[in-house]
């Protein structure tokens, strides 16, 4: 079971650390285009997921810290 939750959460906290690399990201980076756009337009019917990366990160440290206590 502490094998589960560490491996759990190693691969949340890698998952949003990942997500939080994607954002600092030009929209349009394989692109040539003269100014570079930052901000996504997104359609409100369904969040994507990058919309809960810092829920994935608590989730992550929390289990891992968990998996570290059931040792």
């Amino acid at each position: 079971m502490s094998k589960f939750l560490l491996l759990f959460s190693k691969i949340l906290i890698t998952v949003s650390i990942v997500l939080f690399a994607a954002d600092l990201l030009p929209i349009d980076l394989f692109s040539t285009s003269n100014e570079t756009a930052y901000l996504k337009v997104e359609s409100v019917d369904f969040p994507p997921i990058s919309h809960y990366k810092y829920h994935m990160l608590l989730v992550g440290v929390v289990t891992y810290l968990l998996s570290k206590m059931v040792d």
